[in-house]
């Protein structure tokens, strides 16, 4: 089992991998800033210039 460091909330329980604790809303939100900062970590090692539109 992994814990949260001076917390009784368990996170994962490894053997089955499932989320024991978290609420749905929880895993998305933490789904979705993971996703978010990969693309802020590819924007910033590889910028690009997006088109003007409607000039």
């Amino acid at each position: 089992m992994v814990r949260r460091a001076g917390a009784d909330i368990v996170l994962v329980d490894l053997p089955q991998w499932r989320l024991s604790s978290l609420g749905d809303e929880a895993v998305i939100t933490g789904a979705v800033r993971f996703a978010l900062s990969s693309v802020e970590e590819v924007l910033r090692t590889r910028p690009t210039l997006l088109p003007a539109r409607g000039r």
